[in-house]
């Protein structure tokens, strides 16, 4: 697992979470850092269609999402960070090309 992949991974939904909403669900995520002290851990960011809205405003777009093997325009919330184990046989869905991964300043500046 390494920083730019793209997986498939579990994401507990946030609030406001509506009625007979379940738990969460599996959705692409964005790898950004990997551990290096050999404890398996990863930081990942939810990958999402929706475009910023007022409860969630701090989505980026991924241009080159087709690229990326995403099915859908999609966007990366950064805001929605999950820290998780990295299972040993799980492979990437994708790769953002680099121009995705290397957000603008900007766009990170209030973290």
């Amino acid at each position: 697992m390494n920083p730019g992949e793209i997986y498939d991974l579990f994401f507990p939904f946030k609030p406001p979470i509506k009625p007979g909403q379940g738990a969460g669900k599996i959705r692409p995520a964005l790898i950004v850092a990997v551990s290096s002290t050999g404890t398996a851990l990863a930081v990942s960011l939810k990958i999402t269609k929706s475009g910023p809205t007022l409860h969630f405003p701090h989505r980026v777009p991924i241009f080159f999402w087709r690229d990326a093997n995403l099915d859908t325009p999609s966007y990366v919330e950064l805001d929605s960070e999950l820290l998780i184990r990295i299972p040993s046989r799980l492979a990437p869905r994708g790769v953002l090309r680099p121009s995705d991964f290397n957000l603008p300043p900007k766009e990170v500046s209030h973290f």
